[in-house]
């Protein structure tokens, strides 16, 4: 009798200390450096990765004329830190030809943080959500045999005659559908900001706003707000887990103009970013000779703006 209640003693101290220490929370809100609701940590030093999207490449890519392998050893070659993979030029889905990938990855020491797929969740057909979540089942699969822990998703086209608010409830409702089963494999929904109905920083936060789940983030791309794009980076870059950046940003009035690296550097590291900054190509000029320069620019306005 008195061992028994020596261990409940000790059971209820142990339980005491977690609780004080602030573990005394359900194992899926424990999220190390986030708070669970996204709050930005403005004061956060921070902490920029340089990578490149394979669809930077696209034009190898799509006509065969180079493989996500060669893409991998381009990337360490410039000096990357990582890579996102493009789900639209892998060979397969297969385990073993993803597990190529990873190792090859691995042995040029390249990170491989995310992948990229196309989604639309803003249908109103609640069976089309239903199949779309479904379907992304194999994409966050893949996510995890690769060892990726976040997947870019888009919320699509707003129908023609939906309001605004009926296109975010139903990119809410499909975005929910895939959740937990992305909870489950531990895999972030990256929602970029990709016209339709993310076009604005003020639907991309509104969508954020009605999701509570850590495993659910905000992928900015900094050419993606097609007007004053330098402000809705401002807007958005709090909440961002990882980034897509251009060569080319639009003023205030819809004009194109070209992206100053520095100050969209400078914007990230202001919100206390933790994540990558993927190169994600899409200029006119050779993308083998382009995206090398982008990169050592990249690398050292990072190298100083972070570290000063």
């Amino acid at each position: 009798m008195a061992s028994e209640t020596s261990r409940r003693v000790f059971l209820k101290g142990v339980a005491a200390t977690v609780g004080g220490l602030g573990l005394g929370v359900p194992p899926q809100k424990l999220v190390v450096g986030w708070k669970t609701d996204f709050v930005p940590e403005k004061d956060r030093k921070p902490r920029i990765r340089i990578g490149c999207c394979a669809y930077s490449y696209r034009k190898y890519l799509t006509k065969g004329k180079m493989t996500l392998e060669e893409f991998i050893q381009i990337a360490a070659d410039m000096g990357l830190d990582g890579i996102q993979l493009t789900t639209y030029y892998y060979e397969s889905t297969d385990p073993a030809y993803l597990h190529g990938l990873k190792k090859l990855a691995f042995r040029n020491a390249l990170d491989i943080p995310s992948i990229a797929t196309r989604t639309n969740f803003c249908q109103p057909d609640l069976e089309k959500r239903k199949q779309q979540a479904l379907e992304m089942q194999k994409w966050i699969d893949a996510a995890v045999e690769l060892g990726a822990t976040a997947i870019r998703v888009f919320g699509g086209k707003i129908p023609k005659g939906a309001s605004e608010d009926e296109a975010v409830a139903w990119t809410v409702d499909g975005l929910k559908r895939v959740l937990p089963y992305a909870e489950r494999k531990g895999v972030i929904l990256a929602l970029e900001n990709h016209h339709g109905v993310t076009a604005t920083p003020e639907l991309v936060l509104k969508i954020r706003s009605q999701i509570d789940s850590p495993w659910f983030g905000l992928l900015l791309d900094t050419a993606n707000f097609m007007k004053s794009s330098y402000e809705g980076m401002e807007k958005v870059a709090p909440y961002a887990v990882t980034a897509h950046l251009k060569t080319r940003v639009y003023d205030a009035e819809g004009n194109e103009q070209k992206a100053d690296l520095e100050r969209i550097v400078r914007i990230f590291a202001k919100s206390g970013y933790r994540g990558y900054l993927h190169i994600e190509y899409e200029a006119k000029e050779e993308p083998r000779t382009a995206i090398p320069r982008i990169a050592a620019q990249l690398r050292e306005i990072v190298d100083r703006v972070v570290s000063a």
